[in-house]
């Protein structure tokens, strides 16, 4: 198939092409290169660097030039911390989408698959979150994912494309270089307290890298479309259960600074993924413990 893929230079973008032009797919990454690296990238796909937000006209152009079947939209900017400090940048992520889905409509794609968050169902009850659940978006992050959401139903309504929505909790892996759970690597091996907020017992779902492109990657041949889909391990995990893992598999003393909660923070995050069982036979396979270690060897392998 033809695939593009927006903020293919990115973490969870980069590991879904290399994996997607393994499999023999013709793939085009489009990316600026604000947070991406190339060198994430097999050699072997083609790139442009392109701001989404910028000019909708040189962006429609790439798209109608290379007239893509499928396309991931990964690209997007900025953090639950940041987006509370600056709302307003937050807007740019919206007009990514934006000119992204009208460049999908002018090239006739057929299919659109966007990644979201879980952090769409902000902090109510019940654990863990269904895809039937209300959305709470609690920070201006989450409420521009829900936003570009609600956008990508809107064009796939109006010109007749298929989508899905991912839900991803928080997905870690290799080439990572940025996130909570890579800074409390890199802390606890230079033997640094690390910073916490609040009191250590906020929980986040933890998913590998590698089960996230699996799910990614089955879409491209799921019967049914127009979906929301969580991606989640149903495991809650506290903050300070997960930096004593990982001091435990570099046999070092949790070393943690607890620091007064910040505006915006989820308290929980627990997917259910039912939905992704039984339409895609996925699950998350890869442990915490397991996939912990694999990346604390790659951190270490990569910052040598």
């Amino acid at each position: 198939m033809k695939i593009l893929i927006t903020g293919g230079a990115g973490f969870i973008g980069s590991h879904t092409a290399n994996m997607l032009v393994s499999r023999s797919h013709k793939i085009l990454v489009i990316d600026d290169l604000s947070t991406g690296k190339l060198d994430k990238l097999s050699k072997q796909i083609p790139f442009q660097t392109i701001d989404l937000s910028g000019n909708f006209a040189e962006i429609e152009s790439v798209f109608k030039e290379f007239s893509p079947e499928v396309v991931y939209h990964f690209a997007y900017k900025s953090n639950v911390a940041e987006s509370m400090l600056s709302p307003e940048k937050e807007l740019t992520n919206f007009k990514a989408a934006a000119n992204t889905f009208r460049a999908c409509v002018a090239s006739k794609v057929k299919k659109v698959i966007f990644s979201s968050s879980g952090y769409v169902y902000g902090d109510s009850p019940p654990y863990p979150s269904k895809e039937s659940k209300p959305l709470m978006p609690g920070c201006p992050y989450a409420i521009i994912k829900v936003a570009v959401e609600n956008l990508l139903k809107m064009y796939a309504r109006g010109y007749g494309f298929e989508y899905f929505i991912l839900r991803y909790p928080v997905v870690y892996g290799p080439k990572q270089s940025a996130g909570a759970l890579t800074d409390y690597i890199r802390k606890s091996l230079e033997d640094k307290p690390i910073d916490i907020w609040g009191d250590g017992r906020k929980t986040r779902d933890y998913v590998y890298i590698t089960d996230i492109v699996e799910a990614n990657l089955a879409l491209l041949t799921l019967d049914r479309t127009n979906l929301s889909i969580n991606l989640g391990s149903e495991i809650e995990v506290t903050l300070s259960d997960l930096h004593r893992k990982i001091c435990s598999i570099l046999g070092k003393k949790p070393n943690i600074q607890y620091i007064a909660d910040r505006p915006g923070e989820l308290q929980r995050c627990c997917l259910d993924s039912t939905r992704a069982k039984e339409l895609l036979k996925w699950k998350a396979r890869t442990s915490l413990d397991s996939g912990l270690r694999e990346k604390i060897l790659a951190f270490q392998e990569e910052n040598k």
